[in-house]
């Protein structure tokens, strides 16, 4: 691989004006089939990969919110988020 591939080499040598004058958009070259598998349009995704997730809010109190940190972090990153909650 290139150090810098930006830059042309004999395998990918710069445009010159005649290629850039025979070039073609890739929408007029490639197969009806190629262009609706790879076209999105604005605001489209992919399909999803897993499930989507649903966003929640759940308000409880700080001492359910500590232990619930507790149980679920690392011990030692709870303490320091504990530690910072007291401050």
């Amino acid at each position: 691989m290139r150090k810098n591939a930006s830059r042309p080499d004999a395998e990918n040598p710069e445009w010159t004006e005649e290629d850039f004058r025979r070039a073609r958009p890739a929408l007029d070259m490639l197969p009806n089939e190629a262009i609706e598998a790879i076209r999105r349009y604005r605001g489209q995704r992919g399909p999803q990969k897993s499930p989507t997730k649903e966003l929640i809010s759940l308000r409880v109190d700080r001492d359910v919110a500590a232990a619930a940190t507790v149980l679920l972090l690392a011990p030692a990153a709870a303490a320091l988020l504990l530690r910072r909650r007291r401050t």
